[in-house]
């Protein structure tokens, strides 16, 4: 029976090696038996021993390994075989050597990428401080994920870093929170919704609609703003001799619309008043 390391689902793993054809191969996964296809460039290396028997010492060579150090013996020039790594940090080459070294260089890919056909980079100093501020990055993502889909799991409230209702409304997909809810959501068989009403945001249907039309039609909130209101009443040329009367009716909002009757000596004077312009 021959094995394979491969590469499936931007992973390396173990795969039981049933065919290999010009372009593809066909494996099937250690921990999924079912047969599937893969391309011959994804097909890494070949081996006799069960990975099971040797994933002790895999495990121990991974936890010992000095990426470090085998960067610096690299310093003489930018591109290794596999073969020659081997040869370069440990004292003898098998297959214990051999996919150990891969699998520590390639967990994460920090120091040396992988460029197909059992070649390595070496990394620049640059290249190693970017991989690792963004490795840290994704592990601090991670754990934030992590914090997240466990509460959503136990039916707790977990600290969001976004109102929970626009989960519902207007979604960012691509967001750890909706991500976590949604894998949440399937793990406990509940919608969004139905998730978020167990978790106390939603308390009806009417709460629901209500908080939506809010959000809709108020983005901002529905306060008002402290507004400053400049008096310009003395500016205004009032009339004390005229009887003026309103004819809005009861329910306007604004008086701006009368009428004036005078009595003359010689008659009389009907005047029609407007609201003075500010």
């Amino acid at each position: 029976m021959t094995f394979a390391l491969i590469f499936d689902n931007n992973s390396y793993q173990f795969a039981q090696l049933i065919a290999t054809e010009k372009k593809h191969s066909v494996v099937s996964l250690i921990d999924n038996p079912a047969e599937k296809k893969i391309k011959n460039e994804n097909l890494i290396y070949s081996f006799n021993p069960v990975p099971a028997q040797i994933m002790p010492q895999l495990t121990e060579f991974r936890d010992g390994f000095d990426h470090e150090l085998l960067w610096e013996m690299c310093e003489e020039k930018a591109t290794w075989s596999w073969e020659e790594l081997v040869s370069l940090y440990c004292s003898h080459d098998n297959e214990i050597n051999r996919l150990g070294l891969f699998l520590a260089i390639n967990d994460p890919a920090v120091y040396f990428v992988y460029q197909g056909e059992q070649a390595f980079k070496r990394c620049s100093r640059e290249e190693i401080n970017e991989r690792k501020l963004q490795l840290q990055k994704m592990r601090e993502y991670q754990a934030k994920f992590d914090a997240v889909y466990k509460d959503l799991l136990a039916l707790k409230q977990p600290e969001w870093s976004c109102d929970p209702l626009s989960l519902l409304s207007k979604p960012d997909k691509n967001s750890l929170e909706y991500k976590a809810v949604t894998k949440a959501g399937k793990e406990l068989k509940l919608s969004l919704t139905e998730l978020l009403y167990k978790l106390g945001y939603i308390t009806s249907i009417e709460d629901l609609l209500f908080k939506n039309f809010q959000k809709h039609y108020f983005p901002h909130g529905t306060e008002l703003a402290e507004l400053t209101i400049t008096d310009h009443s003395d500016e205004i040329p009032l009339n004390q001799q005229i009887q003026i009367f309103s004819i809005d009716d009861a329910l306007t909002t604004e008086i701006d619309d009368a009428f004036s009757v005078q009595k003359m000596a010689d008659g009389w004077i009907i005047g029609v008043q407007i609201s003075a312009q500010s």
